[in-house]
C-alpha cells in the first residue's frame, strides 16, 4: 500500500515540476536572454537581473531571488515590456577635478510598489554603487537594498542608445 501511494504521488507531482520548470542561470536569466545589468544583494544571495531577449521580438524583464527561487519577475507578460520600464541618466565628465558623474536609473511599478534600479559612479570619490530602491506607493514607505559591487555584470548604461527604451 506504502509503496503505491509514492508511486501514485511520483506519477503525479513529478511532471508538473518538469513542465513548470525554468533553467535559470546564476544570473537569471534563461538561454534566449543576456544580461543587461546582474549582482548579488550586499545582505543576502539574492541576485537582482535585468535579462533582455537575444532575438526579436524583443523584451526585457527583471527578476529577483535566486535560481531556486524567483521572488519577483516582472512583467508576466513580455510582449510589450519595454514599455512598463523608464530609463534616465545624468553624465558629468572631466574625472574627479570637475566633481565628475555617471548617474544611470531603471524604473519600474507594480500595482503596490515603485522599484528603481541604480548604477552610481562618482568621480570625486573614486567609487560605483548599485542597488535597488523601492517604495510602498500607498504607505510611502522606502526601502534601499544596496548591490555587492565585486558581482555586477553589465551595465544600465547600455541604454543611453537603446530605442526601445521610455527616457525621462
Amino acid at each position: 500500500m506504502k509503496k503505491n501511494i509514492i508511486l501514485i504521488l511520483f506519477i503525479i507531482f513529478i511532471p508538473i515540476t518538469l513542465c513548470n520548470s525554468q533553467s535559470y542561470d546564476n544570473n537569471l536569466c534563461l538561454k534566449n536572454e543576456k544580461i543587461l545589468i546582474s549582482f548579488q544583494m550586499l545582505t543576502s544571495k539574492k541576485i537582482l537581473s535585468i535579462c533582455i531577449s537575444k532575438s526579436e521580438p524583443s523584451y526585457i524583464v527583471y527578476r529577483f531571488g535566486t535560481k531556486e527561487n524567483i521572488e519577483l519577475e516582472f512583467p508576466k507578460d513580455l510582449e510589450n515590456s519595454w514599455k512598463l520600464f523608464i530609463y534616465s541618466y545624468y553624465f558629468r565628465g572631466g574625472g574627479a577635478e570637475n566633481e565628475g558623474m555617471d548617474l544611470n536609473y531603471l524604473k519600474f511599478k507594480t500595482s503596490k510598489f515603485e522599484y528603481e534600479i541604480y548604477e552610481e559612479y562618482s568621480a570625486l570619490e573614486n567609487k560605483e554603487i548599485i542597488g535597488i530602491k523601492i517604495k510602498n506607493i500607498n504607505t510611502k514607505k522606502e526601502w534601499d537594498l544596496k548591490g555587492d559591487i565585486s558581482t555586477l555584470k553589465g551595465s544600465l548604461v547600455d541604454l543611453k542608445f537603446n530605442d526601445k527604451i521610455q527616457t525621462e
